[in-house]
């Protein structure tokens, strides 16, 4: 299904493992607190993405709740772990 919709939407065939690949690389980073705010960043430009295709590929912006949830999620992550970021190198800038 995917490799039908990614041609539907004029993309190549290798931009939808790129977008696989990030997908996956970004759930790894969500794993450890250190980088999990980078995974939730990777995260939100793949949503934003996939929203944009639908408002200007597919021109039907409702297609945009499939991403709604995801994008929620990651930016709650990342807007708590660069908060962590910028506290701890707060502190060990101090030392």
């Amino acid at each position: 299904g995917w490799a039908k919709a990614f041609v539907f939407w004029g993309y190549p065939v290798w931009f939808r493992i790129l977008i696989g690949v990030v997908e996956v690389g970004a759930a790894l980073l969500l794993l450890w607190p250190r980088t999990a705010a980078y995974g939730a960043a990777a995260i939100i430009l793949v949503m934003l993405g996939g929203m944009g295709t639908h408002v200007f590929v597919e021109h039907r912006p409702s297609g945009v709740t499939s991403e709604v949830l995801q994008l929620l999620f990651a930016s709650l992550v990342l807007a708590g772990r660069w908060k962590a970021r910028i506290r701890l190198g707060l502190l060990r800038w101090a030392r």
